[in-house]
């Protein structure tokens, strides 16, 4: 999907709804996740979440008392994440603009977080994002991608026979396709990671689905 098109998905009633179904397993998971993964912040340090959505992690921020800015290209979205933030009592900084051109100076944040974005996009636009998002930062990312699940990682159970099926069958394809979403290769994003200088110091498995698809998080780290 374009990134003209995205800054547009999320207005009116997508935006004021978009959390109410959404309290999964899936959900539940990458929040316990993602709790654990701020763990490795220290309190007190400066934290960028892009597209900050509805700010779904602020309350998480908040808690490891990180100093927060929010930024989506979504008004709407922005403006759920500031009845957020009012709810929960958290202070952010909450701004509207363009992920692959942030307006902050490089090293700004200590950890800059990116969630349910990076398969939107084809990976000439995961490039450029995580190119951006790794000027701002000046210590660690974590970023959510969900990838083919490689076939050397599958086994000999029913599930993984199940799994390579799917792939076969080129379900996973078929059913991001018809969201407009995008399938990327594992190998393919950590050889960007590599070449943009970031170590992995955890990946974390969210979800493994039956169509032959992992969601996961990583944790990642700037070479200094």
């Amino acid at each position: 999907m374009k990134f003209d098109t995205l800054a547009t998905k999320y207005r009116g009633r997508v935006a004021r709804e978009y959390e109410s179904k959404r309290f999964d397993p899936k959900w539940l998971a990458e929040e316990r996740v993602a709790a654990e993964m701020l763990q490795q912040v220290p309190r007190g340090s400066s934290a960028l979440d892009v597209p900050v959505g509805t700010g779904r992690l602020i309350p998480l921020l908040a808690e490891r008392g990180l100093l927060i800015t929010g930024v989506d290209a979504s008004r709407d979205m922005l403006e759920e994440a500031r009845q957020c933030a009012s709810r929960t009592g958290a202070s952010a900084e909450l701004t509207r603009g363009d992920i692959r051109q942030l307006s902050f100076p490089d090293n700004s944040f200590d950890v800059v977080t990116c969630l349910r974005f990076l398969n939107w996009i084809e990976m000439e636009g995961v490039k450029t994002v995580l190119s951006e998002l790794c000027r701002v930062s000046s210590d660690k990312l974590i970023v959510g991608v969900r990838y083919l699940t490689p076939t050397s990682e599958m086994g000999v159970a029913a599930r993984d026979f199940l799994w390579r099926g799917a792939q076969l069958l080129g379900l996973p394809s078929r059913r991001v396709t018809r969201w407009g979403m995008v399938l990327h290769d594992k190998h393919e994003l950590e050889d960007m990671f590599k070449e943009l200088a970031l170590t992995v110091l955890e990946r974390r498995m969210i979800e493994r689905r039956w169509d032959g698809t992992d969601y996961v998080f990583y944790l990642l780290e700037k070479d200094r």
